[in-house]
């Protein structure tokens, strides 16, 4: 399975310019392209409504996957290092990009280029510092919250109600998929939600756990991390 993949944010860009050099990379290495998909929608969307979860679900070992640049895949310097670390490092896909091949992954496996496994590892250490900014503001703006005597967790009332979390239910699935642990999942997540509606980490576990969904995802790690 070899999959073009274009994204704009709006009509006024130019899709068929990407589409153009997807095309014309795949004709030129001789890459048979078996879907090319084109979304016009913004990166602040979640990742089902990108389409990135059809690309982590269907490419494998040995597909390829172009696209014109980083940041067509992602929003952030934590989401996009990680969707390329997933892709290539864990699941063996060529990630290509044709404006900026420095940053293309093809022939991924035990002899990958020690270039590249510096760029995976400079990758990961951008997600390391990604994480920690998360965390210091999400307990900046707690401590603030907190400060002015605004109650963090479950609002009186609410249990059967619909939680603030439900929105971003795929999201916290697709992170739990990769592995993320649940301390990191709850730093991301509460870093989108406003100060008053961010949730502790017993609150935020209490949801996953009765998740069915989620729950069956969700691997406990040691006390440090999850608990």
């Amino acid at each position: 399975m070899n999959i073009g993949y274009a994204r704009v944010s709006t009509d006024k860009q130019d899709a068929d310019g990407q589409e153009l050099a997807i095309t014309r990379y795949a004709r030129e290495h001789g890459i048979e392209l078996n879907d090319l998909i084109k979304v016009e929608v913004s990166s602040r969307k979640d990742t089902k409504s990108r389409r990135i979860d059809d690309l982590v679900n269907n490419l494998g070992k040995g597909d390829y996957l172009i696209c014109t640049e980083m940041s067509r895949l992602g929003r952030d310097t934590l989401e996009t290092p990680l969707l390329i670390v997933k892709l290539a490092e864990e699941q063996g896909v060529n990630v290509v990009f044709t404006l900026e091949p420095q940053y293309s992954f093809v022939d991924i496996g035990e002899e990958i280029d020690p270039v590249k496994k510096g760029v995976l590892a400079i990758f990961s250490s951008m997600n390391e510092t990604a994480r920690k900014q998360i965390s210091l503001r999400t307990k900046q703006g707690l401590a603030a919250a907190k400060a002015r005597g605004v109650k963090l967790g479950r609002k009186k009332g609410q249990r059967n109600k619909r939680n603030v979390l439900d929105p971003h239910k795929q999201e916290i699935k697709k992170l739990l998929e990769i592995d993320v642990a649940l301390t990191s999942i709850m730093r991301i997540i509460n870093d989108k939600l406003p100060e008053d509606d961010q949730r502790v980490f017993n609150a935020f576990k209490y949801y996953v756990k009765n998740d069915p969904e989620l729950a069956k995802l969700w691997k406990p790690r040691r006390k440090k991390d999850d608990n």
